[in-house]
């Protein structure tokens, strides 16, 4: 039998079965099956979220629930509130088209409001993008893929565990390019790293450590259009 465990819908672990509202996960198995390269593809699917991007690879992405604002909705690391300071409305928007998949576990979306655990962005929803924790046996991977748009990308993991387990790790680091992009003439890409270490204590305490970090460029072309009726001169 197996159990999911889910931490978005209220603030402390619950599996799937006790969570009482509208609630997706995403697991790695799923992203890997379908190569998704960026969180925004990992969620295209999700019912009652709206994936909007406005371009190409790396062209701006909001994530909209059920009709509502993008500043309507909650994008955590790990827990943690994931906010763009330089944004209006001090939320995710503007970084989330440099969210890539590096050492990503699961993502959970809790749809419906969250706001009394999570303050007023989680009006229309929370999206938790939660790190493999680690453990276990020393385990490795490295994988290469590429498609359209002259995309090529690399991706490596490393997890494991010392000392039974009491000192767990993760990481992953990948790099995305995308050479040519739309219209041949929008290139982008984006390195990125994801992992955490956790020492533990004992059964009831531990430290632990979290990083996500990524450097990313994308040339975007926008048509100009004009505003308005334009007369020719003389008319």
């Amino acid at each position: 039998m197996r159990s999911s465990v889910v931490v978005t819908a209220s603030g402390t672990v619950q599996t799937t079965d006790e969570v009482s509202k509208a609630f997706t996960m995403v697991d790695r198995s799923t992203m890997d099956l379908r190569v998704n390269k960026s969180m925004g593809e990992a969620l295209v699917d999700v019912p009652g979220l709206r994936v909007q991007q406005l371009g190409g690879p790396g062209s701006t992405t909001y994530f909209k629930f059920r009709g509502l604002r993008n500043a309507d909705t909650a994008v955590l690391i790990d827990g943690l509130r994931l906010r763009d300071a330089a944004g209006t409305q001090a939320d995710a928007s503007g970084v989330l088209q440099d969210l890539v998949i590096a050492d990503t576990s699961r993502i959970e979306v809790l749809r419906g409001t969250g706001s009394s655990l999570y303050g007023t962005d989680a009006t229309g929803g929370v999206v938790n993008i939660v790190t493999d924790e680690g453990g276990g046996r020393t385990r490795g991977s490295v994988a290469v893929d590429g498609g359209s748009l002259g995309s090529v990308r690399g991706i490596a993991r490393l997890a494991g565990g010392f000392r039974q387990d009491r000192i767990q790790y993760s990481l992953g680091v990948t790099h995305w390019n995308i050479m040519s992009g739309v219209n041949g003439d929008s290139p982008a890409r984006n390195t990125s790293g994801q992992g955490q270490g956790t020492f533990r204590l004992s059964r009831i305490s531990w430290i632990s450590a979290r990083i996500y970090s990524g450097d990313s460029f994308s040339f975007v072309r926008l048509t100009p259009r004009s505003a308005g009726r334009c007369h020719p001169p003389g008319s």
